[in-house]
């Protein structure tokens, strides 16, 4: 029940969303939130599994809620290179790790402020 329910908001979300919504956030029940760019965003379902075209997936038993956001200022900054590799570090100047691109980055940090290098840009985030 809780699956068709899921495939009704979203298709609710499809429907609803304007050009403003640049991100989609998944909510799970630890409160975790991971969110990923909506354009050419391609989400399907299987094996009670949300399975997105960006890398992600998401058991649908653990999600909370899905919601649909406006970029930020922080999320901007670093949204030209969204697909280049970056590295995480600590404020203290501790590596965290190197990822395939920024929202992977998020989604696999955990909850915190860390500094995100590119090729061009370093910029402070804080991942929720």
């Amino acid at each position: 029940m809780k699956k068709i329910r899921m495939m009704m908001a979203l298709m609710l979300f499809a429907m609803i969303a304007r050009a403003d919504n640049q991100y989609l956030v998944f909510q799970t029940q630890d409160g975790t939130e991971t969110s990923v760019a909506t354009e050419n965003l391609v989400i399907t379902f299987g094996d009670g599994m949300l399975l997105t075209n960006k890398e992600m997936s998401f058991d649908v038993a653990d999600l909370n809620k899905m919601f649909f956001m406006k970029s930020t200022g922080i999320s901007d900054v670093l949204s030209d290179e969204a697909d280049g590799e970056v590295t995480a570090f600590l404020p203290s100047g501790i590596e965290c790790g190197t990822f395939h691109n920024v929202n992977i980055a998020r989604a696999m940090l955990r909850p915190g402020v860390y500094i995100l290098k590119s090729k061009s840009k370093s910029v402070k985030v804080i991942v929720r």
